[in-house]
């Protein structure tokens, strides 16, 4: 419990209000024409990850002999086999030494796991097992509508909220948009403001969203507390009365910084260590380990589809490739949904048109001569 005391809260209220992203895992998504996708995942390891295929986070993809692994260097098409052979990163680092740049080898390579899926369905269950120890699922759709002279194509793709984490509804504290652009930068709130009003309003939106995370620890650790009360020796109050004190205790501590004083608080409102057993017991069910964790993923993903991009839903749209971010602490609310429409012309139809006008011309040019 001390590590969610220490860091939970500037985790969660950095990642709402922050546009920065995790670049340890990015993810790109190829909708092909027939139907098949194309996921790939790219990652930045250590050197145990690059040497040694050791990697924790994402140890699914690097032990699943399906997904194709590449390594590579940033800005360089090359890829090489993976993993690295020692010699190759000794190589690298010692190019980067000899440069005198203050970077190691994690900060040039790049990994890749790479497979192509015959359907939507079966990249969704592989992209769950990826993400397997986060709690992270998501469900895809890809719709093809033959129209003859093109093809119109929807992709979508909708990650599940992590269930019975938000113990005290973020409405109390945000708006559904305000939410949203702290999670995933749209809609953008500050456009149009000066930097004034810009900063004004992403301090009100930090303050807020601070406040709904420390009333949700606030629940997440009293319950603990509670459903674990028969634990605690020499208990101040018998477990009943520890229930009728839950608002006495928030209105004590609300205006307390959590990140770094529950225990105080709990030791100084009953006068006694009693209850610090619970927080420092690693093994007991707090939500806020769950929540911190998600606070930590932010995926930058690209999804290219066939043809033209005609509907990019609440993505930006570069290069006729629509970019969208996927923020772990986004599914602490509710669903996340990636939805995209493109329009593929249907070259050989035009061809065949071509074809059977020109036949049904020259028939007719021929018929008439005849006459």
């Amino acid at each position: 419990m001390k590590t969610i005391r220490l860091y939970s809260i500037l985790a969660l209220a950095a990642t709402m209000i922050s546009s920065c992203t995790d670049d340890s895992l990015n993810m790109l998504t190829v909708v092909n024409e027939d139907g098949s996708c194309t996921r790939e995942f790219s990652v930045r390891m250590d050197s145990a990850g690059l040497v040694g295929k050791e990697n924790t986070r994402y140890s699914n993809i690097i032990e699943d002999a399906e997904w194709i692994k590449t390594w590579a260097i940033m800005g360089e098409e090359e890829r090489h086999t993976y993993p690295m052979t020692a010699n190759q990163y000794d190589s690298i680092q010692a190019i980067l030494n000899d440069k005198g740049e203050c970077r190691n080898v994690r900060d040039t390579v790049v990994v890749y796991a790479t497979r192509t899926f015959a359907d939507a369905e079966e990249m969704s269950k592989a992209s769950n097992e990826v993400f397997g120890e986060t709690g992270i699922t998501s469900e895809i759709e890809l719709d093809r509508s033959f129209k003859w002279f093109y093809t119109d194509y929807t992709f979508t793709e909708t990650f599940r909220k992590i269930p019975d984490l938000e113990l005290v509804p973020m409405t109390d504290y945000l708006t559904e948009d305000e939410i949203s652009y702290g999670c995933t930068g749209y809609p953008n709130l500050v456009n149009g403001l000066d930097g004034n009003d810009a900063k004004k309003l992403l301090d009100d939106l930090e303050s807020r969203s601070s406040k709904w995370t420390d009333a949700n620890t606030f629940k997440d650790v009293f319950d603990v507390i509670y459903n674990n009360y028969d634990r605690i020796e020499n208990a101040p109050v018998t477990k009943e009365e520890f229930r009728e004190l839950e608002d006495s205790l928030w209105e004590n501590m609300r205006n307390r910084d959590l990140t770094f004083e529950a225990e105080t608080c709990y030791s100084e409102f009953f006068g006694t260590d009693a209850y610090s057993s619970i927080f420092n017991d690693e093994e007991l069910p707090f939500k806020t380990r769950k929540i911190m964790n998600l606070a930590s993923i932010s995926i930058p993903y690209r999804l290219v589809m066939p043809g033209s991009i005609t509907d990019s839903g609440n993505s930006f749209s570069e290069d006729n490739t629509a970019i969208f971010k996927v923020s772990g602490t986004y599914l602490i609310h509710s669903d996340y949904t990636i939805s995209v429409t493109s329009r593929k012309t249907n070259i050989w139809a035009c061809v065949i048109t071509g074809i059977i006008l020109f036949l049904a011309i020259g028939s007719f040019i021929i018929r008439i001569k005849r006459q």
